[in-house]
Parts: structure tokens; sequence; C-alpha cells
């Protein structure tokens, strides 16, 4: 199962307003995690595994956010089977102590100023950028500095994409390393036949 949160941080608000397109309704995620150990007596309980400051972790619960008022939505992937369940969680604990991906933050919040100041609905630093690596134009963003460091540091949602990735899946119509909360929630949220939202 995975989690889109959004806060009302300054950071928080930062990362939904840079994640949102032109024409987009408002962002409405702005942190993802993987549960790593659901609680089935109360849900609230279940422990993430989640990249946040200051480095990839299995240690809170989603009783976290809601404590700080945080909005949450918890969807389940209705095709993966135990073992895809188990490996999932077996990718993303491989990242466990990687230091969080602060300068993949920057990269993001690079294109989105120029992007939302010139008005255009494409990442403009990370096009160039992938075309003289040889990256080739699959995907419109990519955080490059992820895969000059191979995938670490990571942020959040790189971290769940990855791992949907790894095992064939996917959490976003993005490359992982290109991946935002929205960007995992937008694409969730429009597959319901493949993600059910349980909260």
């Amino acid at each position: 199962m995975l989690t889109c949160a959004h806060g009302g941080g300054l950071l928080s608000r930062l990362i939904l307003w840079g994640d949102r397109e032109p024409g987009e309704p408002a962002s409405r995620a702005s942190h993802a995690a993987m549960i790593a150990r659901p609680n089935a007596s109360d849900w609230r309980d279940s422990i993430l595994i989640e990249s946040t400051w200051p480095r990839v972790r299995e240690c809170r619960s989603i009783r976290f956010y809601l404590e700080r008022d945080a909005g949450v939505v918890i969807y389940r992937h209705t095709g993966l089977d135990a073992q895809q369940r188990s490996l999932l969680l077996q990718i993303a604990r491989n990242y466990l102590g990687e230091r969080y991906g602060a300068g993949n933050l920057l990269w993001f919040a690079a294109d989105a100023l120029v992007n939302k100041s010139l008005g255009w609905t494409f990442y403009a630093l990370s096009r160039p950028l992938r075309s003289l690596l040889g990256l080739g134009w699959r995907w419109p963003r990519l955080a490059i500095f992820s895969r000059l460091n191979l995938a670490r540091p990571i942020v959040c949602s790189q971290l769940v994409a990855l791992a949907y990735q790894a095992i064939g899946m996917r959490a976003s119509s993005l490359d992982w390393a290109a991946t935002t909360p929205d960007d995992i929630d937008d694409f969730c949220a429009a597959r319901s036949d493949r993600f059910e939202r349980i909260v």
C-alpha cells in the first residue's frame, strides 16, 4: 500500500505550488510513502517507509501525519500478489539510512520556477540536460542528480516510484526520477481499477 499526504508547513505548500501544472486543479499531495508494516486493528498505527529529512527510514506511523492535520490518502494496488508486495518493500528497504535528496528538491524547484514564470508546460531545464547526456526524451521530467548518483540520495516520491518500477509496475506515468507526490496521487486516483483507495 502507498500513501500520499500534504501538510500545512512551508515546504509542503511550496511542493504543492511547484507540482501544479498549468490548467491542472490544485495539487493535494506533497509527500509519498509506502506502508511497511500494516496494523490491522488500526490503520492509523501502520508504520511507513519514507524518505524525509535527514534520511530514508521506517519508523513513523500514519498517525504522525494525522496529528499534524495532514491530509492523508491511502491506495492499495489490487494487482500485486504477496511475493510482489514483499519484493516492493525489500527494494525500498535497500534505501534505509540513505540521505534525503534535498538536491533533487532544488532541481524540481528550479524547473517549476522556470516553467511557471514562462507559462510553459514542459520542464525546460531537464530536457536540454537529458539531451546532452543522451538519456532520450521518453519522459517530460527528469531529476538528473538522481541518475548521476545511482539513485542516491532520493526524495519521497522517487523512492515509491523506483520501488514500483523495479518490480515492473507503475505508481506514476513518469520515470521514477521525475516523479513527484502529486504525480503518484494523480496516477492512482485515475486508475481505480488498479489502485483501490482505502482512506
